[in-house]
């Protein structure tokens, strides 16, 4: 795995009046790594979210993008840069066809031969090659979440921000999306929020948990979930 790292902050801060949601955080994560961050509501993760986006400016702190500050550029800058978010409710174009809610995901001009080829490979990736022609509202709950996961990889990210990608999905759909996230971390990186313990689980990956706006504890989810301060903020003794 590459030393150099593709995102990294340090000592976030965010406030809203006397509410801290975001407190000294720092972060980090290489190219084509797998990383989650778990806590309960309103433990701060949203708001972290939404720093790394762009969606929000942090008090104070540093967010850096492949060796460059990302202080005061734009939430389509952050784009740019190469961030991609997907949010927890799917917000496809239920009235257009699977393919046509990838090919509107394009950002700036593409040949048709490239857009085809890349709307292919998409389908592939999102294990949704047969539903290429269904109307994305006709699309069972977590069959939008994978293609709003599509979408939101149609213009070649390096960071792909998820956020609950399994809710409201089934046991099946949980597995398969942990399965997809796998095989999207050969094409960039991949940070999730997540609640279903099952989904971490699945994961193996290093993990993050936040508890009112700080970092309290990181490491390997075996190590998290043996972990008697998470296991009294967050998890539970059962």
């Amino acid at each position: 795995m590459s030393a150099v790292l593709l995102l990294e902050t340090r000592q976030l801060n965010k406030r809203f009046g006397g509410v801290v949601a975001v407190d000294d955080v720092s972060i980090s994560i290489r190219p084509l790594e797998v990383k989650c961050i778990i806590g309960a509501n309103g433990a701060g993760k949203s708001t972290l979210f939404n720093i790394l986006c762009g969606a929000l400016a942090a008090d104070s702190g540093s967010v850096n993008f492949e060796g460059r500050s990302l202080a005061g550029m734009k939430l389509h800058e952050f784009s740019r840069a190469g961030i991609a978010r997907k949010f927890q409710v799917p917000s496809v174009f239920e009235s257009l066809s699977v393919q046509q809610n990838l090919e509107t995901s394009i950002h700036g001009a593409i040949s048709k031969p490239d857009l085809a080829a890349r709307v292919d490979a998409m389908l592939n990736k999102v294990d949704l090659v047969g539903m290429r022609n269904q109307l994305a509202g006709n699309l069972a709950h977590g069959q939008k979440q994978w293609l709003e996961i599509g979408m939101a990889l149609m213009s070649d990210p390096k960071l792909l921000l998820l956020d609950e990608p399994t809710a409201g999905m089934t046991l099946d759909e949980t597995q398969r999306t942990a399965d997809l996230v796998h095989g999207l971390a050969r094409h960039a990186a991949v940070v999730a929020i997540e609640h279903d313990m099952s989904f971490v689980r699945a994961l193996g990956c290093h993990t993050y948990v936040m508890h009112q706006g700080a970092i309290i504890v990181e490491g390997d989810f075996v190590d998290i979930e043996r972990n008697d301060l998470v296991r009294d903020v967050y998890l539970g003794r059962a």
